[in-house]
C-alpha cells in the first residue's frame, strides 16, 4: 500500500461519544480505499506509525481542555514528517474549547500537515440530581446528537482531507481557524486552570459497606488515583483524580458514589453564561 494511502486514527474515549466518530472516520476512509488502523491512545504503539499518508487525532472536551490521559498519550506521537492530519473532538454542549487547535498544534509539532477539524456536540456523560445520563434527557446537553446532518458532515469532511492527502494538496487550511468560537471565554483558561475547576466538582465518596471487592474502580482509573487498602477498602488520592467518574458508573455495587445534583447545577450556571456553543466542522 503506497504511503499516501494508509491512515491511522488515534482518540481517547471515556463514554463512547469519541470513539463513535473514530469509527466513522474508519469506515469512511475504507470506503474511499485507505488502508486504516486505528487505535486508542492509551495503549497504541508509536513504533508502527510508520510513514501515514493520513493520521486522524481525537478526543473529548474535559471542561475546556484535552483530557489529562489524552495529553499523556499525544505525548507518544512519533515523528509524522509528510502526512496530512485531521482533528476532531466531542463535548457535552457547555464550554466552547480550544481542543481542536490544540490537537492540530500537537499534530504540526510531528510534522503533519492538518487540513481541518471538526468538535461536535455529543450526549454529556454526567448524571442530573435523579441518576439520568444529562446527554439522554436534555437537549441542551446533547441528546441526539451529533445528528445525520453533522455525521454526514463529518465524514465529508473526513472524505475531503483524504483526497487532499492523496493528491498531497496540503495548501489553503490554516489551524487558526480551529480556536474556540468564543476566545473570550476560552482565554479565561489560562487563570482558572482544569485543575481548579475540577475542586469544584463533586468527589468520588467509596462506601465500604457496598464494596464488593470486584477491582472494577481500580481497573477502570486511568489516573491510577484508587488504590486497595485493607480489607475491601478503597482510598481515593483526590490530588491525581480528574474527576472522569468512570469509576462510579462501573461499580455494580453503589460503593462509589458522587453528589451529582451538585454538578448539575454547576454545569447549568456555567450554560448560563457560554450558552450553547454548538457543532463545528471546518476543512474548508
Amino acid at each position: 500500500m503506497a504511503r499516501n494511502k494508509t491512515a491511522w486514527i488515534l482518540y481517547y474515549s471515556n463514554s463512547g461519544n469519541t470513539k463513535n466518530l473514530a469509527d466513522l472516520a474508519e469506515e469512511t476512509l475504507k470506503d474511499c480505499g485507505w488502508a486504516v488502523e486505528s487505535a486508542s491512545l492509551m495503549d497504541f504503539d508509536p513504533a508502527e506509525i510508520k510513514n501515514p499518508g493520513l493520521v486522524l487525532l481525537g478526543t473529548p472536551t474535559h471542561f475546556w481542555a484535552v483530557p489529562a490521559m489524552a495529553r499523556k498519550g499525544i505525548a507518544r506521537l512519533p515523528d509524522l514528517s509528510g502526512a496530512a492530519g485531521f482533528v476532531f473532538s466531542t463535548f457535552g454542549n457547555v464550554f466552547p474549547s480550544e481542543v481542536p487547535y490544540v490537537l492540530a498544534k500537537a499534530l504540526e509539532k510531528q510534522g503533519a500537515k492538518v487540513l481541518g477539524g471538526a468538535a461536535l456536540v455529543a450526549p454529556h456523560n454526567f448524571l442530573d440530581g435523579q441518576g439520568h445520563r444529562l446527554g439522554e434527557v436534555y437537549q441542551e446537553f446533547g441528546k441526539d446528537q451529533p445528528d445525520e446532518t453533522h455525521l454526514t458532515a463529518f465524514a465529508g469532511a473526513v472524505q475531503s482531507v483524504a483526497e487532499k492527502a492523496e493528491k498531497k494538496d496540503y495548501s489553503g487550511f490554516d489551524i487558526q481557524r480551529l480556536k474556540s468560537s468564543k476566545p473570550v471565554l476560552t482565554f479565561m483558561d489560562r487563570f482558572l486552570p482544569v485543575e481548579w475547576e475540577l475542586k469544584a466538582l463533586a468527589p468520588v465518596t467509596f462506601d465500604a459497606s457496598k464494596c464488593q471487592d470486584c477491582g472494577l474502580c481500580v481497573q477502570n482509573c486511568n489516573t491510577q488515583s484508587i488504590t486497595n487498602g485493607s480489607g475491601n477498602t478503597k482510598t481515593i488520592n483526590p490530588k491525581t483524580c480528574k474527576r472522569c467518574y468512570t469509576c462510579a458508573r462501573q461499580c455494580p455495587s453503589g460503593a462509589l458514589t458522587v453528589d451529582w445534583a451538585r454538578n448539575e447545577k454547576l454545569l447549568r450556571l456555567a450554560k448560563k453564561v457560554v450558552g450553547s456553543p454548538g457543532s463545528r466542522i471546518i476543512d474548508r
